[in-house]
């Protein structure tokens, strides 16, 4: 994703979010020096495109004093430090971040690339006057760019930890290491106080990521985890990422554990139902998870259902659903007032069925022999419309042979593609849709349909993946099944 992201010399240190870490072990190798952010080349854009709106990172690491961390953390968090703070037009918030004990990250976030590129140099000499004393030199370079990727895991907890990835990406490879990270959505979930997932954009060649965590401890637990995913996006990378594991040292965001973790689940989740209960997610995650989602769109949910599993009573908004396998399931409504009838029934439903459910409440049980499992599009409270396309072109209409209408309502579609190996569509447009692999395991897109720019995208049957209409390889092109079996897709698109 192309994102124009600037690199620009700041004369104080800029703020940083992240890593906080005690120093080292003794054994541990010495680390390895950061590779400073690329420029970025006149003669070629990058793939991605940031969306419009997009919130710009600057992240900075800065050489301090050893033992200075403790002084450093006293000063910005005064009151009087908070407040000037606040002063800076377009700052959404600053963190700083431990390496070891002789290096820290700042972090900031600001409204608008112009509001970064303005405000960095004032903020920068309020840290220089502040915190001056305890800087052992110059800061590096800072990487600098656009949002590209927001991941919500647990979404819950307080953050004390990150770990801070800084990639060096094979050209034009950001779209590919944002394809990869959704599709392994819930691999990412399984991951035991894992937060958040954030990336940036820094250059054609470099991206940023950002996994925020519970406790350190939790983030040391997960590196086995991680380097195995790593490893599976090797092909991405022109050389090694440099990770930086850290502490949260100060923060403007407010970090502390949120009301929610204390208060009921049905205050949990992206739903606020007036019932009171939890969405399916909140309620019974062993069950339910999102394998990709949209911002302020919706979220794709995985239903996963062992013999003789029940989940808890939750409710859902309207969900377009498709089942992936027979099931045989048993649906009441839970103890509390609902549309649904207590009682219950019993209900057979044939792999790909496309059923509609209108929003309720109830609970769910696989009273059949074998294991339920379905997926299903859930729009987010005042979901954002996408927009009219100008000349928009239906795949329906361009390649009927690949894709196939199979449910639909006034504000969403449930669709098939299938191709065989070697197959190509015609030309054609997507609103925000979100797609679930059935089969297959890699597809060339051409955005806008030029067939000079290819990318190759590897698939994992299982994965969820978000496709946003404002990711230009998304919104229009033609798609071939590069792959070496047939594939089969079904996604949820978004009809306004």
């Amino acid at each position: 994703m192309g994102c124009g992201a600037s690199k620009t010399d700041a004369d104080a240190p800029a703020p940083v979010t992240y890593e906080k870490t005690a120093a080292p072990p003794a054994a541990a190798p010495p680390p390895k020096p950061t590779p400073v952010p690329s420029a970025e080349p006149a003669a070629e854009a990058p793939a991605w495109v940031p969306p419009a709106g997009a919130v710009y990172h600057r992240l900075t690491k800065i050489p301090i004093k050893s033992g200075a961390m403790a002084d450093i953390k006293k000063v910005t968090q005064s009151s009087a430090f908070k407040e000037l703070v606040k002063t800076f037009e377009g700052v959404v918030g600053i963190e700083a971040l431990s390496v070891d004990g002789e290096t820290m990250l700042t972090h900031s976030r600001w409204e608008s690339e112009e509001a970064c590129n303005g405000g960095a140099a004032a903020l920068g000499k309020v840290l220089k006057e502040h915190i001056g004393p305890y800087i052992a030199g110059p800061p590096e370079p800072p990487w600098v760019g656009p949002l590209a990727m927001d991941m919500s895991i647990s979404g819950s907890g307080a953050v004390t930890a990150y770990r801070v990835v800084v990639m060096n990406l094979q050209p034009g490879k950001m779209q590919t290491l944002l394809d990869s990270a959704n599709a392994k959505l819930s691999e990412f979930k399984a991951i035991d106080g894992l937060v958040s997932i954030m990336s940036f954009y820094a250059g054609p060649t470099s991206a940023v990521i950002l996994a925020a965590y519970n406790s350190k401890d939790q983030l040391d637990a997960a590196t086995p985890k991680i380097g195995a995913i790593m490893k599976e996006m090797g092909g991405l990378f022109a050389g090694p990422p440099t990770p930086f594991v850290t502490e949260v040292q100060w923060s403007t965001f407010d970090t502390a554990p949120a009301a929610a973790a204390t208060a009921p689940a049905a205050s949990a989740g992206p739903f606020a139902f007036a019932s009171g209960l939890p969405d399916c997610c909140t309620a019974s995650p062993d069950l339910y998870k999102a394998i990709a989602e949209l911002p302020d769109v919706g979220r794709l949910v995985e239903m996963n259902f062992p013999p003789g599993a029940k989940d808890l009573p939750h409710e859902h908004p309207i969900h377009s659903m498709y089942f992936l396998v027979d099931c045989k399931l048993k649906i009441s409504g839970p103890p509390t007032p609902t549309t649904l009838g207590e009682e219950g029934g019993v209900a057979e439903i044939p792999a790909g069925a496309t059923p509609i459910f209108p929003a309720m409440a109830h609970q769910v049980e696989n009273v059949g022999e074998s294991t339920g499992k379905a997926i299903f599009v859930e729009p987010y409270p005042n979901c954002k419309p996408c927009g009219d396309i100008e000349g928009y072109i239906s795949p329906f209409a361009a390649s009927p042979g690949c894709y196939k209408i199979l449910a639909e309502d006034d504000d969403w579609i449930t669709g098939v593609l299938t191709m065989e190996v070697g197959e190509k569509d015609e030309l054609h447009h997507h609103r925000d849709h979100l797609i679930y692999v059935a089969e297959g395991d890699g597809v060339t897109i051409y955005p806008g349909g030029d067939e000079s720019s290819p990318m190759v995208v590897p698939l994992q049957v299982g994965a969820g993946i978000p496709a946003p209409m404002s990711a230009p390889p998304f919104a229009k092109h033609t798609l071939l099944n590069s792959g070496t079996v047939p594939l089969k897709m079904i996604f949820f698109e978004a009809k306004k």
